[in-house]
């Protein structure tokens, strides 16, 4: 009985950030995503997401980003918590690409060219949350096309 309850009490402390989003990688497949963007001619997507998992609008804002970006993209998933502590476990010249990123409910799509690793453009929940016009000017940028 105290097997079970410890159980259920280290489950419950748990966190959730640490879950890793459908269809992206974690930061230690890195290297790897980054070989699979460049033999499949497409871009490395990194995203980088507050700590605010039930956030409808995050969650809206992940939903079009991936439409927006999945046939372009290989994707690479980090938390905000992370890019401050310096423990993304990302290259460096990466991470200061990114600039300030907020904590909390936030979403950042940082789109790279993985031959150089130069930032190609970047989007946030402001863009891509629910503003049909931005998100459709992010989709139609030509440097998502290669």
């Amino acid at each position: 009985m105290l097997g079970i309850l410890l159980l259920f009490m280290l489950m419950s402390t748990t966190p959730l950030s640490a879950s890793i989003p459908k269809g992206f990688n974690s930061a230690d497949k890195y290297e790897e995503t980054v070989k699979k963007a460049k033999d499949k001619k497409k871009f490395l997507t990194i995203l980088v997401k507050g700590s605010d998992d039930k956030c409808p609008n995050c969650k809206r804002t992940m939903s079009n980003g991936m439409d927006v970006l999945k046939r372009y993209s290989e994707f690479v998933f980090v938390r905000v918590k992370s890019v401050w502590d310096d423990k993304s476990g990302l290259p460096k010249e990466v991470t200061d690409q990114f600039g300030k990123v907020n904590g909390g409910a936030t979403v950042y799509f940082f789109v790279f060219d993985p031959s150089t690793m130069k930032l190609v453009t970047q989007a946030d929940r402001k863009v891509l949350q629910s503003d049909k016009d931005k998100i459709r000017a992010f989709k139609t940028q030509p440097s998502h096309k290669k």
